[in-house]
């Protein structure tokens, strides 16, 4: 789980390439409960975001994040 965790933080940080909004992203922890595998993370976006807009992009990752790790999960 601690390189799935260390793959997915390597993954996420090079999205602020494509999502400006966001900062980076920290303190990534995957862990197994009963099949599934669960992933957690502190994110930080740009200050001056409307909330809305926060949320939309963070669907957005969690949605690119799972398609490309759903594969290495399974």
């Amino acid at each position: 789980m601690k390189q799935l965790s260390m793959a997915i933080g390597e993954f996420l940080n090079r999205l602020p390439l494509e999502f400006d909004e966001l900062v980076n992203c920290h303190d990534v922890r995957a862990r197994q409960v009963e099949h599934h595998i669960l992933v957690s993370c502190h994110g930080t976006m740009k200050g001056d975001l409307p909330i809305t807009q926060i949320h939309d992009v963070t669907a957005a990752l969690e949605d690119r994040g799972r398609k490309n790790f759903r594969r290495s999960t399974a």
